[in-house]
C-alpha cells in the first residue's frame, strides 16, 4: 500500500507529540480522530509490552477508538513510522471520523492475526494516560534510536551512490584533455539516478548493492 496518498490514523504510542517529535525530528500536522465502534475493532495491550494492538473483534462488538490523524507526511516520515512500528503489524485502510465529523479514509497499522495469542485470552484494553506515566520515557528512547539508525543508513546509502558516480566519471575521463567526456544528457541521467535513489533506496535504479 502506498502510504503517501492518505493520512495515517495512529491509536497508540504515536499519539504522543513528544514521541512523534523524537521519531520524525519535527511535529507533523495532526488532529483528533475516532475509529467508530461499527468498524468492529478493539485496542488491546500486547502481553509483556507497553504498546497496543488494533485487531478485529470476533466475539462481540467493536469499540470506538480515539486516536490522532497524521497528515502532510514526507517520504522520510513514512519510512521512520514503518521502521518504528516493526513487523508485527500490517497496513490496511479504514474510515475514521476526523475533525468536524468528516469521514476520512486513513492508513492504519493493524495487528497481524497470527499474533492474536500475544493479546491474551480476553485481552486487556490499552490506556493512553497510563502509558504516558509508565512507558513514555522508554518509548521516546526507542524512537530516537530508530531515527538515529535511519539517518546513519541514509548517509551511508548516499556515500555509496556518490562513490559509484565517482567511479563512473573516472571511466569516461578523456586521458588527453583530463576532462570528463560528459554531455548534458549524461548529467541529466545522473541527476535522475540520484533523485530516484533519494526517493526509494530499494529501487534498482541507483541501488548498486543489488544485482
Amino acid at each position: 500500500m502506498d502510504l503517501s496518498i492518505r493520512p495515517i490514523f495512529v491509536y497508540g504510542t504515536l499519539m504522543s507529540a513528544e514521541l512523534r517529535s523524537a521519531l520524525l525530528g519535527r511535529e507533523a500536522p495532526c488532529c483528533t480522530a475516532v475509529l467508530p465502534a461499527s468498524a468492529g475493532y478493539r485496542r488491546l495491550t500486547v502481553n509483556g509490552e507497553g504498546y497496543p494492538a488494533l485487531i478485529r473483534e470476533t466475539q462481540g462488538e467493536g469499540q470506538a477508538i480515539v486516536g490522532q490523524l497524521l497528515s502532510a507526511l514526507t517520504a522520510d516520515d513514512l519510512k521512520l513510522i514503518v521502521e518504528y512500528e516493526g513487523d508485527e503489524y500490517f497496513v490496511s485502510t479504514l474510515k475514521v471520523m476526523g475533525s468536524e465529523s468528516v469521514e476520512v479514509e486513513a492508513a492504519v497499522f493493524l495487528w497481524k492475526e497470527d499474533l492474536r495469542s500475544r493479546l491474551g485470552h480476553k485481552g486487556m484494553p490499552w490506556d493512553f494516560s497510563e502509558w504516558l506515566t509508565m512507558g513514555l520515557e522508554e518509548a521516546v528512547a526507542e524512537a530516537r534510536s530508530v531515527r538515529s539508525k535511519h539517518v546513519i543508513d541514509k548517509a551511508e546509502q548516499r556515500l555509496r551512490l556518490a562513490d559509484r558516480v565517482d567511479d563512473e566519471i573516472g571511466e569516461v575521463i578523456n586521458a588527453d584533455s583530463g576532462k570528463p567526456a560528459w554531455d548534458d544528457e549524461d548529467n541529466l541521467l545522473l541527476s535522475r539516478i540520484a533523485l530516484a535513489c533519494e526517493r526509494d533506496p530499494n529501487s534498482r535504479v541507483g541501488n548498486y548493492d543489488k544485482p
